[in-house]
């Protein structure tokens, strides 16, 4: 059968009803066998389901509908999965099934409706969204997908969600058949307002209000205002307020509850382990945490509550119309259940919690400043308590807080009084019992409250950065050391603890160079003490600079092997030459078969990287003996020695 002859007969019986035969070969044309199999199709066929002529006619019909609909219509679906709705033509002519399938004038016309210079929604009876076309989502920032089915209250911006003119004629739109044309103020996805002018007419269904077509464009100057306005009190990072706006929320916040007789709550976020984020995989990943944070802490609380980032890794929550303690408590327990939940940080899963303090108005003060200052003090309490926890305010954390203040102060005073000294514990060979080499260790002669150790200054140092002149002060002393050692003929290779945020400062290697120079030491003399969370960095810049100090002959041990991330593809890309493994493991090898497991693991994996291996905090023969036995090269502790003065150390270990 000719396809010419079946066109014939087809336009002779007025098979194509309205379709016109100029346009007869615009159509699809399928001719189809008994059971539906594609005997023919032509070319307007295959351009539109994006097969070849040889794959369509190898299919049946049915492999091209997925849903028939009324009318005719169907939905079928292209090679490329996507679909299209179409009606549906069909008569049987001879032994042959004729299908002309034109697209749907819908498919037309949304083609037509999407690519349009301007915003259009739809907006069904529940008042919810059933359309949005491509210029609406590139305005707003919010994809279809998201858009489907939202609100309208959720689309318009916060402040206008009750009393918005835009709201009032929307209401409206189901209620009379006239037309809107006003100025809204939309809400973009990351948080902004776009102002628009708009134009909103009722869609009518069989004589009934079934929904309303939303047109809208921008009001340019509005939006520049409003950009500016939005920038000026918003945090850059999370779009969450900033300081400036959260004074003011919590300024409206006081106003409301004086009129109400009601209480509001200032919660206090403090992030515990953030510093150790951004010190093992980058500030970009520290910025990329923050925002997730935020966005999972706007689920938790209600649209008439501020969630704020005054700085850093600190979020400030204001809750309004509290009755009573009660209700913030419940309210910090769901953020800091929400929080502890795994975060996916590009490759990595990342799992934090924190640390929440809480004031209440106008019990703990009648103004912003107080209650911000004692939500502080209150966190600070929490910290001290464990990570993820939450705490009220109360005198004890005022106290606490000026405590550390005067502690820091105090470190201040030390160094430049010259209060701290270095103690050092020697590391012995456990197979010749012979002193290898020091470990560096400060302590700090307080005139009045004498001997302090490091657990209780180092973490007030490392929060007020004073740490970074502490571990100059450090390096130098050593240094020092070592070369009155050598001047008095003696050889003795010292480890220095080096912190993260030392590491990291862009003068750490030049000083070290200077001090070097200055004290005439060899680089093979000193050893640095990193943790994993500074190697574990996926920094170019960390890498640059351990590589460089291992050209001139620093050696590297890696402290705490074992109770950080544990990612050991660091230790085949960095020249590390010492694993120490933690005490906690050493302290509890004897009565635990587990522990042991790990000390030997890590013993094995130095043996197979050709790296030294020191057990730290060894305190009893038999520690030493399972040591020897599983093959760790060295240790030290108080079984050997404690931490000794520079002169009692050279006494008793340095050979001359």
């Amino acid at each position: 059968m000719k396809m010419d002859v079946i066109m014939s007969f087809m336009c002779e019986r007025g098979f194509f009803q309205e379709i016109e035969v100029s346009i007869l070969f615009e159509e699809i044309i399928l001719i189809l066998g008994e059971n539906g199999e594609i005997k023919h199709a032509n070319e307007r066929a295959c351009t539109v389901y994006g097969y070849s002529y040889d794959e369509i006619t190898k299919m049946k019909f049915e492999d091209l509908r997925i849903k028939r609909m009324p009318y005719g219509y169907e939905i079928h679906k292209r090679k490329d999965s996507s679909t299209l709705e179409v009606r549906v033509y069909a008569q049987k002519i001879y032994d042959f099934n004729v299908v002309v399938i034109r697209e749907s004038e819908k498919t037309l016309l949304h083609s037509l409706v999407n690519d349009l210079p301007f915003g259009v929604l739809i907006i069904n009876r529940e008042e919810r969204c059933v359309y949005a076309n491509a210029s609406t989502q590139k305005m707003l920032g919010w994809t279809k997908e998201e858009l489907m089915g939202k609100s309208i209250h959720d689309l318009l911006y916060l402040g206008e969600l009750r009393i918005s003119k835009g709201i009032s004629a929307f209401q409206a739109a189901f209620s009379t058949e006239e037309t809107y044309n006003q100025e809204w103020t939309f809400v973009c996805k990351n948080g902004s307002p776009f102002h628009a002018l708009v134009f909103s007419v009722p869609i009518s269904e069989f004589g009934e209000t079934s929904g309303t077509l939303i047109l809208f464009q921008s009001n340019d100057e509005n939006n520049s205002i409003s950009h500016l306005r939005f920038v000026a009190y918003h945090d850059e990072l999370t779009r969450l307020p900033n300081r400036s706006l959260l004074r003011d929320r919590i300024e409206q916040a006081i106003r409301a509850a004086k009129r109400s007789d009601e209480k509001i709550a200032i919660l206090f976020l403090d992030l515990d382990q953030f510093k150790r984020v951004n010190d093992s995989f980058g500030h970009r990943a520290g910025d990329a945490l923050l925002h997730l944070v935020a966005q999972r802490l706007k689920t938790k609380v209600r649209d008439s509550d501020t969630v704020a980032r005054p700085g850093g890794d600190e979020f400030i929550i204001v809750l309004r119309a509290v009755h009573n303690a009660r209700d913030a408590a419940r309210v910090a327990e769901k953020i800091i259940q929400s929080l502890s939940r795994p975060f996916v940080v590009g490759k990595h899963k990342v799992v934090i919690s924190t640390s929440i303090g809480i004031s209440l108005y106008p019990d703990d003060g009648a103004n912003v400043d107080e209650l911000i200052h004692k939500a502080d003090m209150a966190m600070y309490e929490a910290k001290a308590s464990g990570q993820g926890m939450y705490a009220f305010y109360n005198i004890s954390a005022d106290e606490r807080m000026q405590s550390e203040l005067r502690l820091e102060n105090e470190i201040r005073a030390a160094l430049e009084r010259n209060e701290f000294k270095l103690y050092y514990q020697p590391i012995i060979d456990l197979h010749t019992n012979e002193v290898t080499s020091a470990e560096a260790l400060i302590r700090w002669h307080h005139p009045k409250r004498g001997l302090i150790l490091p657990d209780e200054f180092i973490p007030v140092a490392e929060e007020s950065l004073l740490i970074n002149h502490i571990g100059k002060w450090t390096l130098e002393a050593a240094c020092r050391q070592i070369h009155a050692w050598k001047e008095n003929g003696a050889s003795m290779s010292v480890s220095v603890n080096v912190t993260a945020a030392q590491f990291q400062h862009e003068e750490f290697v030049s000083t070290l160079r200077k001090t070097l120079h200055k004290f005439k030491i060899k680089p093979r003399d000193l050893i640095l003490e990193l943790t994993e969370r500074v190697v574990m960095r996926e920094d170019e810049e960390i890498k640059t600079t351990i590589n460089e100090l291992d050209s001139v002959g620093i050696h590297f041990s890696l402290d705490d092997f074992g109770t950080g991330y544990s990612n050991l593809k660091y230790l085949s890309v960095l020249p590390i030459d010492i694993l120490k493994i933690d005490r906690s493991f050493v302290e509890h090898m004897i009565d635990s078969p587990k522990d042991k497991r790990i000390v030997e693991a890590i013993v094995d994996l130095g043996k197979h990287l050709k790296l030294k291996t020191i057990a730290e905090g060894v305190e009893s023969q038999e520690q030493v003996e399972i040591l020897k036995h599983l093959g760790c090269n060295a240790a030290q502790g108080y079984y050997f020695s404690p931490p000794l003065k520079a002169e009692e150390f050279c006494h008793e270990y340095v050979k001359h």
